[in-house]
């Protein structure tokens, strides 16, 4: 018995943390702690940052178009394609 009094308080210690720390706040509605970066709650906002998010999200559309695109010196249809040699030595 005694052995499983020690993981029965790290679960309900961990529980009591993230209700006080996290959901509490969240259900608030509270500017959270300065430990937070004074977000609400546990999680920030997509305004968080005056226009970041925007510029990631731009960034990244504009690396996922340059990646479908191809490399600069793709292979073709009409381009004759390099095949493996079969030889044995």
């Amino acid at each position: 018995m005694t052995e499983w009094l020690v993981p029965i308080g790290v679960v309900v210690a961990s529980l009591a943390l993230t209700y006080f720390f996290c959901l509490r706040p969240m259900r608030r509605g509270g500017t959270g702690s300065a430990a937070m970066g004074g977000q609400a709650g546990c999680c920030g906002t997509r305004d968080a940052g005056s226009g970041d998010f925007e510029n990631e999200l731009a960034r990244t559309r504009a690396e996922l178009a340059d990646l479908q695109a191809g490399p600069a010196g793709a292979l073709t249809a009409d381009a004759p394609q390099a095949t493996r040699s079969t030889t044995e030595g």
